[in-house]
C-alpha cells in the first residue's frame, strides 16, 4: 500500500468518526464508507464521508 493509499483511508476513518460524534445515522455513515473505498478503487479523491460532517449552514453557503 502506497502513502497516498494510507493518508486517504486515515482520512476516510477521521471523517467517519466525525460524522458518528455528530449522530449521523449508521446506515448514512455505511453508504459513504462504501463510496468512499469505490472512489480510492476508481483513482478519484473519496469525499462522501467529509460530506457527512458539514452542517446545514456549510451545505446552504457552498451552494450560493
Amino acid at each position: 500500500m502506497k502513502e497516498k493509499e494510507k493518508n486517504d483511508l486515515t482520512m476516510i476513518l477521521f471523517a467517519q468518526s466525525v460524522a458518528g460524534a455528530r449522530n449521523v445515522k449508521p446506515m448514512k455513515r455505511l453508504e459513504a464508507l462504501h463510496n468512499d473505498i469505490g472512489a480510492l478503487i476508481n483513482g478519484e479523491k473519496p469525499t462522501a464521508s467529509w460530506e457527512l460532517t458539514k452542517t446545514k449552514a456549510e451545505k446552504e453557503y457552498e451552494t450560493r
